[in-house]
């Protein structure tokens, strides 16, 4: 996979569920499992904020080929998946979120293992 690939692909997807957790937070996470009160429709909104955020980074610099300035977003992206795998792992094993829950698991490490790969196992500058 080459590294623009990879951020647009990470572009796509945050666009993809950041704007329906932004406008409906209760009515996503309910179909999830999880049951959501005022406060946590803020925190849904702001998790949207944040992928959103990750959504216009990874579009911008997509097409970055300097390995130097490549590796510190992978670097990110990594941390920022494998946070998000492990969370959503606990909620699935914990009973707060259904079985969909394992589709967003699978979201996060598929960017975990790819941002993994690019980061030490693919050739830089691609």
């Amino acid at each position: 996979m080459k590294f623009k690939t990879f951020m647009v692909a990470k572009a796509v997807v945050c666009l993809a569920l950041g704007v329906p957790i932004f406008f409906a937070p209760v009515f996503l996470y309910g179909l999830f499992g999880a049951m959501l009160g005022a406060g946590g429709a803020f925190v849904g909104r702001e998790y949207a904020a944040a992928m959103l955020g990750a959504m216009f980074m990874t579009w911008l610099v997509r097409d970055v080929t300097d390995p130097t300035l490549q590796k510190p977003i992978l670097w990110w992206l990594l941390v920022y998946d494998l946070i998000g795998a492990v969370i959503t792992l606990i909620a699935i094993t914990s009973g707060v979120l259904n079985w969909l829950g394992w589709g967003a698991f699978a979201i996060y490490l598929f960017f975990a293992v790819g941002g993994a790969y690019l980061l030490f196992f693919k050739s830089q500058s691609t």
